[in-house]
């Protein structure tokens, strides 16, 4: 007698193996997709808190720096205000903060507007205030709004923020 085993796969064998790779495959995708989402969401967050950290240090920075507040050419209470900051260098006099669409800009002395936020950021507000503290010190109150620049409605590239910080002009 021939006692002769064909070796293979069944078809039940061969579709229980696919079904169960399948399944791993469909896994590894999701996780994979789960990741790439995560590490562009934290991308997106880590690049608007920068531009505000970064913008709200440096114009609280130049008014602690500065002689006096330029009144007559600050614009004040308003969402896209300008700040004009008399300053003793006259490489930086004046130094003045502004937006220009959405974008936080400086220009010192008579030098370039030079951009303080990147492009993929949008500064939606820039307020500045004017504050009396007692004994004649003259501070000012800086509110800032920015959003990561999308156009799209993918809700992993919708982030925004807000900061606000005071400063006080040394220089009496």
């Amino acid at each position: 007698m021939n006692d002769m085993r064909t070796k293979g796969f069944t078809l039940i064998e061969f579709l229980l193996y696919f079904g169960l790779l399948a399944m791993v495959m469909g896994a590894v995708t999701v996780f994979t997709v789960d990741v790439v989402r995560s590490r562009n969401k934290t991308r997106v967050v880590a690049e608007v808190e920068q531009n505000a950290r970064f913008g709200m240090s440096r114009i609280l920075r130049s008014v602690r720096q500065a002689d006096a507040l330029d009144v007559g050419g600050s614009t004040f209470d308003a969402d896209a205000g300008v700040l004009s900051l008399e300053m003793s260098a006259p490489a930086a006099d004046p130094t003045v903060f502004d937006l220009s669409d959405g974008v936080l800009r400086i220009t010192e002395g008579a030098g370039p507007a030079t951009a303080l936020t990147t492009d993929d950021v949008v500064v939606t507000k820039l307020r500045f205030s004017r504050d009396s503290l007692p004994g004649g010190s003259r501070a000012v109150t800086v509110e800032l709004g920015l959003r990561y620049a999308t156009e799209g409605v993918n809700v992993d590239f919708n982030y925004a923020t807000s900061a606000t910080g005071t400063a006080v002009i040394r220089k009496q």
